[in-house]
């Protein structure tokens, strides 16, 4: 029989191992056994750990035989039988093929809940005013519910039903303030959580009590500001002992109760129960110098409760109150100018330093010590001499009834007076002067200073001494002089300090001014690069340049010297020789003239240009070539042109022929017709006026002409080498070329290869070339008839002229195999028809010596090559 069924192939299964978590819970009215129903479905997603549960069934079993047998599987939720943890076997099943199958462990944990200690508790917190509201800190409650605290997490809510969710939560349960100002505790609910993520619910009631310490109850701790600490006695920090105000505080309660007393810098550390103040023996008032309040809180011992809260301490520096910052005295050393010391009154500052405080009084020291110990004190302080230039004062401010001392400090200074230095008379100078100048008297002002920084001094003139000495009617710039000469008197003012000096003057002069080159036309000063020519010096004597640079100026009145820069003519420093040699072309240099009363001060200065104009410049060939004979092959120009390269309209030109003047000649260039020596002066028309310089130049002319050549092979034919030796004769100087090789001097080609040869010779001088051929007689060493086209035949060369010689070719067996003419074109390597194949090949000719004339025989080998 044939059936039908169907051919799967299905994926592996692989389930994976799970853990359930729950919390214990009362469910069978005990949530502290370690029971609880587990819904075991919820793990199969992790179980089929990414299968698709659409493809896959999972079940769970009690044990590993009925999850492998796929039966007795659990079917509604399981509570676990092992106390706190158990576990199930999970089978994963493929739904096409239940053979393929997996299964898994499903570890199944309880939770233990927190264990409360109670579950309401209570927080008592004073009032710190009347309205019956008070900052809690939630914090201090966990201790109260759970002796486990440490270990678990606390959150505080305002309802039961939030607590149970966790949502909600108190942002700041450090700082909380209750609602309700009645007796009735406000009740919130704490939500407890264990490390297993577990939780219980417990109750918090906040009740806020009134402070049991009487309401005008306070202790004052006044002590002085010292410098034992901080080494300030005046910024009101001290270091205080209040220790005996627990006991004062106790007392204030009924005998036998168990309270803690503690002490803070503000309310809200107190509420807090945050940073207390731990020494209170040994305390500095930091956070509020001169009075800091500070606030007890009373605790009880028995319930933590809060019986007392308020500032009842006060903690206060009792140190005089001085101003501490008086004015510098500063005077200018007026009285013995340069000895730095003046009279001070030191009590100028007194008043505003006491600061209108009562019972309170000043010395004046010079020290810190004498200040601190109230001893040495200046005894006439309205009248007292500094000891340095600059010099702290230091004021003991004491209060007469408390004893307590501060210390106020101010300096005395003695500013110097500005320095002062000779200053020389100011001179104008004026064209045709009536005496009377616009002065610019700020001109002086540096020199008045006399390196004194200006930023810091002001300089001011005056027509008196009164006037200087006072700082009044400084004159202004410009300043027209009422004499000649006029003095002037000078104060110099230290702007920072206000210190002035008026001992220095000056006198305003007018003279005559000194002016260069009056006319104005431009002083160029042109000479001809005659010395070292065209290199663009030469020698100027600069005396020459004095008449024009003084013009109508008087030379007894007035001097005249020559110098390099203008800086140097300013300074009136290093003159110039009057025999000048310039250092670049042109150059400018500066002629001073100046007035010989006052040459410092009157006087000008005007550039002097010297320029040094080059001679004409050309280039002549050193020899011209002039042609006796010419065929056309000569390459220079003949007859020569002899050519400046300059224009005939900017230079003039004199042409001489062996010394004599060829005064039809006047162009830029000249045609020489014969040889000889010639020589042309070139005049520059255009650079100068004042120069026109001249330069000469010179040539030589010379005759040459083809040359007359011969040309003969000077070896036997069949040689191993062979010479040819050429002769040209003529005018001229000649040179050799074998077939348009290199040029040589001498006629003789040595090595010369078989055949025809062209030998040409020139006239180096460029009068041109003549060429003869010569044969060389010679037979080729090898051929190779193979059909390229190159050197398919052989023939003995240099033998086409002797028609009657006799060429017979053999094998190397003796055999003829063809007889060649002389002038054939040879032997093409077959013998009847056939190619003959590679190998050696004798020969025999019967031939006339070309040098002798002589009939002779020769016999050799050559190679044929396929």
């Amino acid at each position: 029989e044939l059936a039908e069924f169907n051919l799967g192939v299905f994926s592996e299964v692989q389930a994976q191992s799970a853990v359930l978590s729950q919390c214990d819970n009362s469910i069978d009215g005990d949530d502290t056994n370690g029971f609880v129903e587990f819904d075991l479905f919820s793990a199969d997603t992790d179980v089929l750990g990414g299968l698709s549960p659409s493809e896959y069934t999972v079940s769970y079993h009690r044990n590993q035989a009925d999850a492998d047998n796929g039966v007795n599987a659990i079917v509604t939720s399981f509570t676990n039988v092992v106390v706190s943890a158990d576990q199930v076997i999970a089978r994963v099943e493929n739904n096409g093929n239940s053979d393929c199958y997996d299964t898994a462990v499903v570890s199944l944990v309880v939770e233990a809940l927190p264990t409360l200690d109670a579950s309401v508790v209570e927080l008592r917190q004073c009032d710190d005013d009347t309205d019956g509201l008070s900052d809690f800190n939630l914090t201090e409650a966990e201790e109260l519910i759970s002796s486990n605290y440490q270990n678990e997490t606390f959150s505080y809510h305002q309802t039961q039903a939030d607590a149970q969710s966790g949502s909600n939560a108190i942002t700041n349960p450090l700082i909380y303030s209750n609602i309700d100002p009645s007796s009735n505790a406000d009740r919130l609910y704490v939500r407890v959580m264990s490390s297993g993520g577990c939780y219980r619910v417990a109750a918090l009631d906040l009740v806020v009590s009134t402070t049991q310490i009487p309401i005008g109850f306070e202790l004052l701790y006044e002590v002085c500001d010292g410098y034992d600490v901080d080494n300030d006695n005046t910024n009101g920090i001290e270091t205080f002992d209040f220790s005996d105000a627990t006991a004062l505080i106790e007392a204030e309660y009924p005998a036998g109760q168990n309270i803690t007393v503690s002490y803070y810098q503000n309310i809200e550390d107190a509420l807090s129960e945050t940073d207390a103040i731990v020494d209170i023996s040994n305390y500095r008032n930091e956070s509020s110098a001169f009075e800091q309040r500070i606030v007890v809180r009373v605790d009880s011992d028995v319930d933590n409760s809060c019986l007392g809260l308020g500032e009842h301490i006060v903690l206060r520096t009792v140190n005089p109150q001085p101003n501490r910052d008086p004015q510098d005295l500063i005077l200018c050393d007026d009285i013995t100018p340069g000895d730095l010391t003046e009279l001070f009154d030191l009590t100028q500052n007194e008043f505003y330093i006491l600061n209108s405080e009562a019972d309170v009084v000043a010395s004046y020291h010079t020290s810190i010590a004498d200040a601190e110990a109230g001893t040495g004190a200046i005894s006439t302080p309205s009248a007292y001499p500094n000891t340095s230039p600059t010099q702290t004062i230091y004021v003991r401010v004491t209060n007469s009834v408390t004893g307590c001392y501060a210390r106020v400090e101010f300096d005395i200074q003695v500013n110097p007076l500005p320095s002062t230095v000779p200053v020389e008379d100011l001179l104008a100078c004026e064209d045709n002067t009536d005496g009377i100048f616009d002065f610019d008297l700020e001109s002086k002002t540096l020199e008045v200073l006399g390196g004194q920084d200006p930023s810091l001094y002001q300089v001011t003139y005056h027509q008196t001494q009164a006037d200087a000495d006072a700082l009044n009617n400084g004159l202004s710039s410009p300043y027209a002089n009422t004499s000649n000469p006029q003095p002037i008197y000078v104060a110099i003012t230290n702007v920072q300090t206000g210190c002035s000096v008026s001992t220095q003057g000056f006198n305003l002069v007018v003279q005559e001014a000194a002016i260069f080159n009056p006319g104005g036309v431009p002083v160029v000063y042109e000479v001809c690069d005659t010395v070292n020519a065209n290199d663009g010096f030469a020698q100027f004597d600069l005396s020459t340049q004095s008449a024009t640079i003084l013009d109508d100026q008087d030379p007894v009145d007035f001097s005249i010297s020559y110098h390099a820069s203008m800086e140097d003519a300013m300074n009136n420093v290093t003159p110039l020789p009057l025999l000048y040699e310039n250092l670049e072309n042109p150059q400018t240099i500066y002629a001073r003239v100046s007035n010989k009363i006052a040459p410092e001060e009157c006087f000008d200065i005007g550039p002097v240009v010297l320029q040094v104009n080059g001679l004409p410049e050309t280039v002549l060939e050193e020899v011209y070539v002039l042609c006796t004979t010419t065929n056309g092959t000569e390459v220079v120009e003949t007859p020569p042109v002899i050519d400046t390269g300059l224009s005939g309209i900017d230079y003039s030109f004199e042409w001489y022929y062996n010394g004599v003047l060829l005064d039809t000649e006047l162009g830029s260039s000249i045609i020489a017709t014969a040889s000889g020596d010639y020589e042309v002066l070139i005049t520059d028309l255009t650079t100068s006026v004042q120069t026109n310089c001249s330069n000469s130049f010179s040539t030589v002319v010379i005759d040459s002409d083809l040359p007359e050549l011969t040309a003969e092979v000077t070896t036997a034919a069949f040689s191993n080498a062979h010479v040819i030796e050429a002769m040209a004769t003529g005018i001229g100087v000649y040179e050799y070329s074998l077939d348009n090789g290199s040029w040589q001097t001498e006629g003789v080609f040595e090595d010369v290869t078989i055949g025809l040869h062209t030998i040409t010779a020139r006239d180096r001088n460029g009068c041109g070339l003549v060429r003869v051929e010569v044969m060389v007689m010679d037979y080729p060493r090898y051929f190779t008839p193979n059909g390229d086209g190159s050197n398919e035949l052989w023939q003995i060369s240099g033998i086409e002229n002797q028609p009657n010689a006799k060429i017979y070719i053999f094998d190397r067996y003796g055999k003829l195999l063809v007889q060649l003419s002389p002038t054939g074109q040879g032997w093409d390597g077959t013998y009847n028809g056939n190619l003959m194949p590679s190998d050696d090949y004798w020969f025999s000719v019967n031939y006339t010596e070309p040098i002798t004339g002589d009939p002779k025989i020769f016999k050799a080998h050559f190679t044929l090559k396929r």
